[in-house]
This record gives C-alpha cells, sequence and structure tokens, in this order.
C-alpha cells in the first residue's frame, strides 16, 4: 500500500466493542493517517480520502494478532446495530484508537498481500 506516499506501512484505526462485555472483538479499517485526523476535525472530507478501502476487518482469534477476516453482515449489525457499511467505518474512525504498523513484507489482510513498491512493476 502506498497510498498518501507511506510504502510498506499500514495504518490501522480499531475499534475494541465496549457493549458485549466478556468478548475480545476488535474490527478495523485501514486509513491514510493524515486524513483521518483532518476527517475527525472536519466530517466533510470525503471518506475515500481517509480510508484505504470501505472494508471492516477483524482478527479470527480476537486481539490484534493473526489472520485478519472480514467479518459477516450478521456480526458487524450485533456489534454496531446497522449492516450499513459507511456507519460502521465512521463510528471505527470516530471512537477508534489509531494503531501504526512497522514496515511490511508480505503481510496478508484477508486475501490482499501488500506489496513492495518493486514488486508494483
Amino acid at each position: 500500500m502506498t497510498k498518501g506516499g507511506k510504502k510498506n506501512s499500514i495504518t490501522r484505526v480499531v475499534y475494541k466493542d465496549k457493549h458485549h462485555h466478556g468478548t475480545q472483538e476488535e474490527f478495523f479499517v485501514l486509513v491514510n493517517p493524515d486524513s483521518l485526523e483532518k476527517w475527525r476535525k472536519d466530517k466533510t472530507i470525503p471518506l475515500v480520502e481517509v480510508v484505504e478501502s470501505f472494508d471492516v476487518f477483524t482478527i479470527a482469534s480476537g486481539g490484534h494478532t493473526g489472520i485478519s477476516d472480514r467479518p459477516s453482515k450478521q456480526m458487524l449489525a450485533k456489534y454496531f446495530e446497522t449492516e450499513n457499511t459507511t456507519e460502521i467505518i465512521q463510528k471505527i474512525l470516530q471512537s477508534g484508537e489509531v494503531v501504526k504498523g512497522d514496515a511490511i513484507d508480505g503481510a496478508r489482510v484477508h486475501g490482499m498481500k501488500i506489496l513492495n513498491s518493486d514488486e508494483l512493476s
């Protein structure tokens, strides 16, 4: 991912569910960190400038390590009380914690390989 000029690094916004006690579910979206800070102050900034994709991810094992996957619509509805992806992403962006990733090689997010810049050609 090289959007925003950041090579091989991932910035996630992680939302930890606070309403379903006893669970360790975390949901996250991949973002451009500079645009995220601007969006948090000015909601007129289009989400397309903030997120890397309109996908919500979770870690199947709970927590923040493991294999990332897209949760089912039923799971999203259970935790966010909506299946509307845009509303879910907005909630994650507004209430989530920014987690900056280190440079990575060959990381996978549900079948999407994060490519090195030399792999793009």
